[in-house]
């Protein structure tokens, strides 16, 4: 039975994680690419409140009705999902009669041939150093955000701040609601500001994550747990900003027709930071000790600002990979 739950356990994940892409295609498809930082944050919000809703939802469900209904209630919402998006989404304007986006035509357009489409996504994607840096700079963000949320309540409850378990929990809860603000600020910055040039906006974010994170490992001894909150929050307000706008950077740069190749390659890079959030840091934790829990944020505040200075490469890119006349 444990293997069973295992198995089924994975694959759930696995079919969440695919949805990443075909979600990146069609906001490409229906968001013109200069308002697409907006619109993209916006919806990169609803997983982490969807989150924030079913820890509610399936704390309630096991104290009145049993942990076997967080399955089956989860379920039938999944489910009705299904059904909703069956009835109401659509794959692009020209399915349902509508002219497509301006300024979105793409080299491919005519020659929508299988061998075409592969050569398409080969030079956009494969190929593309712009995509490359972006997924590099995700794994770095990612890398910070997983040791914070995976580590930062041991290191807060066991280093120099000694912070009760439910203080440090409410510190990494408030690191995750005020990036959830990160994304919005930051598409509508990028959008408003510096007229989708998703890049730029992320390089200033980086760093800013950096300045906040090695704030954090300078508190003298002492400090009140409230500063140490407002940092933190402040360093999830600008990791966060990032987050979603590496999806829309990659997404116009490869242009609406392999948005969601582009996608997946990001997404591949993201998560591959798991293997050193886990085995990376339970390793140097065996091996070093006490001396790496006291620079685990100073660690983190250097990857953050090595991100940052990364995607800096890209700060005169084209806005996008579309063709224009």
């Amino acid at each position: 039975m444990v293997t069973i739950m295992a198995v089924l356990l994975i694959l759930n994940n696995v079919f969440q994680g695919a949805g990443f892409g075909p979600c990146n295609r069609l906001m490409v498809h229906w968001v013109p690419p200069k308002e697409l930082a907006t619109k993209f944050s916006i919806w990169n919000m609803s997983h982490s409140i969807g989150a924030a809703i079913v820890s509610v939802v399936c704390g309630a469900i096991v104290a009145g009705m049993g942990w076997k209904w967080c399955f089956w209630i989860p379920a039938a919402i999944g489910a009705a999902g299904v059904v909703f998006i069956i009835l109401t989404l659509r794959d692009t304007p020209s399915s349902v009669g509508l002219p497509e986006l301006p300024d979105t035509r793409t080299e491919l357009d005519g020659n929508d041939t299988p061998e075409g489409y592969r050569k398409f996504v080969l030079q956009k994607v494969f190929k593309n150093p712009v995509v490359w840096i972006v997924s590099t700079t995700a794994l770095m963000l990612y890398i910070v955000r997983f040791a914070v949320l995976d580590w930062g309540p041991k290191f807060l409850q066991q280093g120099e701040q000694q912070l009760s378990p439910q203080l440090a929990g409410w510190t990494i809860g408030i690191f995750e609601i005020a990036g959830c603000l990160g994304m919005l600020s930051a598409g509508w910055i990028t959008d408003h500001i510096f007229k989708s040039k998703g890049q730029r906006m992320c390089v200033i974010e980086m760093i800013l994550t950096g300045v906040c994170l090695l704030a954090i490992h300078f508190l003298p001894d002492g400090t009140s747990p409230v500063v140490m909150l407002v940092l933190l929050a402040l360093a999830g307000f600008f990791l966060y900003g990032p987050q979603a706008l590496f999806a829309v950077i990659t997404g116009n740069n490869a242009t609406k027709k392999a948005a969601s190749a582009a996608a997946g390659f990001l997404g591949l890079f993201s998560y591959l930071s798991t293997i050193f959030t886990g085995v990376g840091v339970g390793f140097l934790s065996d091996k070093f000790g006490d001396a790496f829990w006291g620079n685990l944020f100073l660690i983190m505040a250097c990857i953050a600002v090595g991100g940052g200075l990364l995607i800096a490469t890209l700060w005169n890119i084209k806005d996008d990979g579309y063709v224009h006349e």
